[in-house]
């Protein structure tokens, strides 16, 4: 990770430094050198761009090695480990990535390796698995999940949003959600978004407000910047679909995030106090719709803050949230971020698109999917008596 504002790469011209990996379990079994076999490493992190928090951030890498000889045998499963640096002995290690295909050019004995990062993997365990005891917090859960994909995990937050007491009766789940899933729900309840880091580890990060930026992105670095309106976050709402809706709003205009039947917030009795505190910790949160292809720097890690110096000699902040790092001799990455949030939604209709938000007003309802049980009062229905006796 970049410390301060150094860029330790920034050199006029860079030799590039990169070489990968692959392992069978803790055997090595091939070494593809820059200046070998190894032809080209693409590391695409692609983030959520209509929410704020609430999700993780899955790395894939792409590598082009030659295999002339045809003796490369790669399985889905082997590990893949890919390291960059401006020489052999200061190297950045990415994280480790799983082998999911290996496509082999006939003609030129190009072997087209892809492979993931472990979040990948949470989407094909689920939340049966995990056995947790009568009461417990969230980084309890994330503590179990961790251990399912093996992997130690790291809370990059300040406060004890990880810490509150949650038992079987109040945490809604249904018992077939993956690990994916949950690691989405934790994060959304913590106003955080995680990835597997450098170190290996799965992080849980709060995309830092007020902190200086960890990197300038200066006019002699890039090559094609554009940047329009930012998205400041003002407002924080827990719906669900039966109408049960709290909202807690900044004095100023901005984007509301909805929380949309959070299995870690439906059934708890103080979640307006959760709401409320959620809007401190994230609101006025500012994030910089941009696009920019630059030269790229290695040390850059998920969520850190960056600054990018327009031709005017303006600076905007923003985040690295969505990415494209790619290697060929030389560095060339794309960093952007754009809102893409099309629901119609407003203060005065929270649910757009749930037809039962249209039904309901001012309803209070819980879904108990353990139970199989629906808590419903409502104070007025607007002539839908006959939908409401069906319910």
């Amino acid at each position: 990770m970049i410390t301060g504002n150094s860029i330790p790469i920034s050199s006029s011209v860079r030799s590039i430094y990169a070489r990968v990996e692959l392992y069978d379990g803790s055997t090595l079994l091939y070494t593809f050198n820059h200046d070998d076999f190894l032809k080209s490493i693409k590391v695409d992190r692609l983030g959520n761009t209509d929410r704020f928090f609430g999700y993780g951030i899955c790395q894939k890498v792409n590598v082009h090695v030659i295999d002339l000889r045809r003796e490369v045998n790669i399985q889905a499963g082997n590990r893949l480990e890919v390291v960059m640096g401006s020489d052999e002995t200061h190297l950045y290690t990415f994280p480790v990535f799983y082998v999911s295909e290996v496509h082999r050019d006939e003609k030129t004995n190009e072997l087209s390796i892809t492979a993931y990062d472990c979040i990948y993997e949470a989407s094909k365990h689920t939340i049966s698995e995990i056995t947790l005891p009568t009461t417990f917090t969230l980084e309890g859960y994330v503590a179990a999940c961790a251990a399912i994909i093996d992997i130690p995990y790291k809370l990059e937050v300040a406060d004890d949003a990880f810490l509150a007491s949650y038992t079987a009766q109040t945490v809604n789940l249904e018992g077939t959600e993956t690990l994916r899933e949950i690691l989405n729900d934790i994060a959304e309840a913590t106003q955080t978004i995680y990835y597997i880091s450098k170190d290996w580890e799965l992080v849980f990060k709060r995309l830092d407000i007020n902190g200086l930026p960890k990197l300038d992105i200066g006019k002699s670095q890039y090559f094609s910047l554009t940047s329009k309106t930012n998205r400041r976050l003002t407002g924080v709402a827990h719906t669900t679909e039966l109408g049960d809706n709290y909202i807690a709003q900044l004095e100023i205009s901005g984007t509301t995030q909805y929380v949309r039947n959070n299995p870690f917030w439906e059934l708890i009795p103080d979640v307006e106090a959760r709401v409320n505190k959620a809007l401190t910790y994230v609101g006025g949160l500012t994030i910089n719709q941009f696009n920019c292809e630059w030269r790229g720097n290695y040390l850059l890690e998920i969520g850190d803050k960056i600054s990018l110096v327009t031709k005017d000699d303006e600076r905007v902040y923003s985040y690295v949230l969505c990415d494209t790092i790619e290697y060929k001799g030389y560095l060339r990455q794309k960093t952007y971020w754009s809102y893409s949030n099309s629901d119609a939604e407003s203060m005065e209709n929270p649910t757009a698109g749930v037809n039962m938000s249209d039904i309901l007003k001012k309803t209070y309802a819980k879904v108990d999917k353990v139970n199989k049980q629906i808590d419903l009062v409502v104070s007025e229905t607007n002539g839908y008596s006959d939908r409401l006796s069906a319910i």
